[in-house]
């Protein structure tokens, strides 16, 4: 093949892919316009990074935040927190505005609402969210699989940059409807194991979160064996404390597709949070 015609190949075969691109952008908008500004918003291009001396002085709590969709951003409604609010990703520091770096989805979560009612309450005068959640996971993955090395990248990213955390958020439940009660808590130790060997001693909060429309076997979507194992994993584990009952926000009104959170659930669910960690 000669050097000019495979130069004609390249040529057609480029401007045949912006073609079939354009096509689907133009006649698929909310997938792909929104799928692709996403991704690069998750880098955090477009965001303004701050200086990680906002880090430093009194009164600032710096909250990891891990587990499922509910725990990420998967809010129908985003929130604007206050300025006091930031995001921590990576080893930047970026004001706080959804979806939250780090976090999948592109909606909103109930951690800039907790963040401003903590500051609002004079709870502390700064909040620093460190979200990691992952849509869709169970826990085996946290435990065992990419979350798990997600987990642990973002501890040793702390420690290299000598952030410690104040609060660490866990709420997840949904994806193991079903699963036995003994291989949860299994899990779970799992994960706080790994935690505490980053020398991340903070309070660790385990919500009760079983609920799901999917759970067709189980009276009302939910799985009194995972509430038992994540009841019992806070009984049995020291520094480790309850977080909200998630389970008792499942009117229409409280989720907007039935499982993930509204702007009215939402708010249900970061009172609920304030309310465990003034405990």
């Amino acid at each position: 093949m000669s050097r000019k015609y495979a130069r004609f190949i390249l040529i057609t075969s480029v401007l045949l892919n912006i073609v079939l691109v354009r096509e689907i952008v133009k006649y698929e908008p909310p997938t792909y316009k929104n799928r692709f500004y996403y991704r690069i918003w998750q880098t955090g291009l477009l965001n303004k990074k701050l200086s990680l001396s906002e880090l430093e002085g009194d009164s600032i709590l710096v909250i990891l935040t891990m587990g499922q969709s509910n725990a990420a951003n998967s809010s129908n409604s985003k929130y604007k927190p206050s300025g006091n609010v930031l995001n921590y990703y990576n080893g930047n520091l970026y004001e706080a505005e959804e979806p939250l770096i780090g976090a999948s989805g592109d909606g909103g979560s109930v951690w800039p609402v907790l963040a401003d009612l903590l500051i609002k309450n004079k709870f502390c005068k700064k909040v620093v969210i460190v979200p990691i959640a992952v849509g869709s996971t169970d826990v085996y993955n946290w435990a065992n699989g990419e979350c798990s090395l997600k987990l642990k990248n973002t501890l040793n990213d702390l420690k290299e940059n000598n952030i410690k955390l104040t609060q660490i958020l866990w709420h997840h439940g949904e994806a193991n409807n079903g699963t036995s009660k003994q291989v949860y808590k299994e899990n779970m130790a799992s994960i706080l194991k790994v935690i505490r060997s980053y020398h991340q001693d903070a309070p660790f909060y385990c919500a009760i979160a079983t609920f799901s429309p999917l759970a067709v076997k189980m009276p009302n979507g939910i799985d009194v064996n995972i509430q038992n194992a994540q009841k019992e994993f806070i009984e049995e584990n020291a520094n480790v404390f309850p977080g909200p009952n998630t389970d008792q926000l499942t009117h229409a009104m409280d989720r907007y597709d039935a499982q993930h959170f509204s702007e009215f659930g939402k708010m249900k669910f970061a009172e609920l949070w304030y309310a465990s960690l003034l405990k």
